[in-house]
């Protein structure tokens, strides 16, 4: 039941940020480098947390340095939804 309900929310994030659904893991994993300004990832990352939206860095999964990964499994699916819907208006989606 709980694999379902992971692989729906998967699906419907990855949806609304326009990506390819997941195969099997419990992130998505976005290429940001079109919404980089002069500040970086780091600057992508503070706007995030300003919305209080938390992902993580690609760096932190191997070379990645315009990466985000964004865990659609750690908190109950209409909170991650939520935070969906805030990362898109971040990046413009």
């Amino acid at each position: 039941m709980a694999s379902a309900q992971y692989r729906d929310t998967g699906t419907k994030a990855a949806a609304r940020l326009g990506i390819p659904p997941p195969e099997g893991s419990t992130f998505l994993f976005l290429d940001v480098s079109a919404h980089l300004d002069e500040q970086g990832l780091p600057g992508l990352l503070e706007r995030c947390v300003e919305h209080n939206l938390l992902v993580s860095p690609g760096p932190s999964f191997g070379p990645f340095p315009h990466h985000i990964r964004l865990c659609f499994t750690c908190s109950p699916p209409d909170v991650v939804l939520r935070g969906v819907e805030v990362l898109a208006r971040i990046l413009g989606r």
